[in-house]
């Protein structure tokens, strides 16, 4: 090897050390979708106290967080951990949140909050509609009867409403609302659609309302010259024509 080798191999070396602008995204992304989404929902179900205890890099707060859960000042709480979380230079300290979730016992929480990031990535607009408002949606529906409908309607499979309902058996009708919305944009192309479509047979017109006002007016028929437009997965458009 010469002499005019070493700087060029020192310098690949250290761009392989270095973190990819991807990266840089995906932790950004994850910053916003647990920082502001997903947050109510982490306040309200997480064991902040178990969290910390894998994340090391958070453990300074522990005795904190653990005093105050301990005398039922949860959203005290909460506000010391997230302004830790985002105050302490740590590198990847939102991708090793996610972990901490799983191991802490929330992976379906933590699955949600990485489809996030994966429909943000692929600019799936229906996608990302439903993880905006899935604080909205869970407290809403009735996963246990949604579940039955959109299997009927061949959205998600026989497996899947089986797993959601016994989801929803064994750890409540929050997790199971995750888990369905986990599930449905995998399957139909029009999958969307009849969801919005059950959401409103099921009179859920105010979370409709939220979720798409275009559509829901088109329903109403303030705009029925104007076709509903369905995006598939492949990114071709097709026209549909029933309202």
């Amino acid at each position: 090897m010469s002499l005019n080798d070493a700087p060029e191999n020192d310098a690949v070396e250290d761009a392989e050390d270095m973190p990819s602008a991807s990266f840089y995204n995906y932790s950004n992304q994850l910053a916003y979708m647990i920082n502001a989404v997903y947050r109510p929902r982490i306040e309200d179900t997480v064991n902040l106290r178990k969290l910390v205890s894998f994340m090391p890099f958070m453990g300074q707060i522990l005795p904190q967080i653990y005093e105050m859960e301990r005398s039922g000042n949860k959203k005290d709480a909460a506000i010391v951990f997230f302004n830790y979380l985002k105050e302490v230079e740590e590198e990847g300290k939102y991708q090793s949140f996610v972990q901490a979730l799983k191991r802490a016992g929330y992976k379906i929480l933590a699955s949600v909050i990485e489809n996030t990031e994966e429909a943000i990535s692929n600019g799936d607009e229906h996608k990302q509609l439903i993880n905006i408002f899935f604080d909205d949606i869970v407290s809403t529906i009735d996963p246990d009867y949604m579940s039955q409908i959109l299997q009927m309607k061949e959205v998600i499979t026989s497996e899947e409403g089986d797993q959601i309902r016994k989801t929803a058996k064994h750890y409540g009708s929050s997790d199971a609302a995750l888990e369905l919305l986990m599930k449905i944009p995998h399957r139909a192309i029009n999958w969307y659609e009849v969801f919005l479509e059950v959401l409103l047979d099921s009179n859920h017109n105010n979370l409709v309302e939220k979720l798409d006002p275009k559509y829901m007016a088109q329903r109403r028929g303030n705009s029925l010259d104007e076709p509903n437009i369905i995006v598939a997965s492949d990114s071709s458009m097709f026209i549909n024509n029933e309202v």
